[in-house]
């Protein structure tokens, strides 16, 4: 899981590179957001609680026509874009560890009012599809009650980890809108469908606070 989500990130990072000539005229067409995402699951909510970290980040993908470069900017309606999404929890109680994850790539679109009714405070729509990266682990720890060797230290007990790890590459969706403010700040709410791993759902909806820049 830890080499999907480097690799994700690498594949946002070199995207970035591709629009950071936009800049130079004035476009925005890196987002990034950080907030929390709720499971609509039952059992992921049961294991792990009803809200879990997350964040991400999308690029608007730029076109290429007549030999010029050109962009769907912070300006137009309409933004094609590349997106990477990620939810996180850790839970331990009593020498039990949960751990679930989430980790989304996909291309999308985002829809806003034209710039030419709404400048400063703009709504927006969007959509997205891609590959779903869903993950659980367990480890369990137990004390077997007897001192380790060499045994200096007698308060010490010797203990067994038992760990079980489950992964699962789905295709799922995402859904979302909100409101960008000043073309720099943008508050956000959507639902991901992640798709099941070992039969629990890690959907849910998300809401977040990010940047754009």
């Amino acid at each position: 899981m830890n080499r999907t989500i480097l690799t994700a990130a690498a594949g946002l990072m070199l995207a970035s590179l591709a629009v950071s000539g936009a800049h130079a005229d004035g476009t925005k067409n890196f987002t990034v957001r950080a907030g929390g995402f709720f499971p609509t699951d039952g059992d992921a909510k049961r294991a792990l609680g009803n809200t879990w970290f997350s964040f991400g980040g999308d690029v608007v993908v730029k076109n290429t026509q007549a030999g010029a470069i050109t962009s769907a900017a912070t300006l137009n309606s309409l933004e094609p874009l590349v997106y990477v999404d990620y939810a996180s929890k850790d839970k331990t109680t009593n020498g039990f560890k949960l751990e679930g994850r989430t980790l989304g790539v996909g291309v999308g679109a985002r829809y806003f009012a034209p710039s030419e009714v709404i400048k400063v405070v703009r709504p927006y729509v969007a959509a997205g599809a891609g590959l779903y990266f869903v993950h659980g682990k367990s480890t369990t720890t137990v004390d077997d009650g007897v001192p380790p060797p060499p045994q200096q230290d007698l308060t010490a007990n010797a203990t067994t980890t038992t760990t079980s790890s489950k992964s699962k590459t789905n295709f799922g969706f995402k859904v979302n809108g909100g409101v960008e403010f000043a073309q720099n700040y943008v508050f956000d709410v959507g639902y991901w469908n992640a798709g099941k791993v070992e039969g629990v759902s890690l959907n849910g909806y998300t809401v977040s606070l990010g940047l754009r820049f």
